[in-house]
């Protein structure tokens, strides 16, 4: 328009910029830095310590806090999640007659055995808790989550009367024994012929 004023303004588009960064602290496990909002950040907790166990993630929400290793995404603020380690509950086994007794935790796997039987007697099995082998005087069991008692069970071992006639070795003997046996002498004018009746 006749008398207007030319304009040499020039539009210059501006940027959003560099996006905010928040800090992410990890308590007791790995994954602490500085991440934008919405960054998807992987997290591990630490190994347990001795005798413990990790429970969960406490603090921002993550995406499994039951999983030792998960993720969060970042929110747009300082953010703090903590591993959280609990003692491993312990419970106690008794071996009555044997040994394997203490406390462990649910799971182990425990070797017992029965003590060396009584005189004129013979281990017969375990009974109580489950074993793996009841009959095996040497085993394992798996501990569960209760206190629990095992018992190692002993019998008499059952004895057995051999007569010897016109002999020596007789007497009271458990099956499978090895027995010797001798013939008296000869009566004048005789000779031993052999043995009868058991094999």
């Amino acid at each position: 328009n006749p008398g207007s004023v030319p304009s040499n303004a020039i539009t210059v588009p501006v940027g959003a910029g560099t996006p905010p960064k928040y800090t992410l602290t990890v308590a007791g496990g790995t994954g602490s830095g500085t991440y934008t909002a919405g960054t998807v950040v992987g997290i591990s907790a630490n190994a347990a310590p001795a005798g413990q166990t990790f429970t969960g993630w406490t603090g921002a929400g993550v995406a499994n806090p039951s999983a030792a290793s998960t993720t969060l995404t970042m929110p747009a603020a300082n953010t703090i999640v903590t591993a959280n380690y609990a003692a491993i509950p312990t419970y106690i086994l008794t071996v009555t007659g044997g040994t394997g007794s203490g406390t462990y935790a649910a799971g182990t796997m425990v070797g017992i055995s029965a003590n060396a039987a009584p005189a004129g007697q013979t281990f017969t099995g375990w009974t109580g808790a489950g074993v793996a082998n009841p009959s095996a005087s040497s085993t394992t069991l798996t501990m569960p989550a209760a206190n629990i008692t095992v018992t190692a069970n002993y019998a008499a071992i059952p004895t057995y009367i051999l007569t010897v006639t016109g002999g020596t070795g007789s007497g009271t003997y458990a099956a499978g024994t090895v027995v010797g046996i001798s013939a008296n002498a000869a009566p004048a004018g005789q000779t031993f012929s052999a043995w009868t009746g058991a094999s």
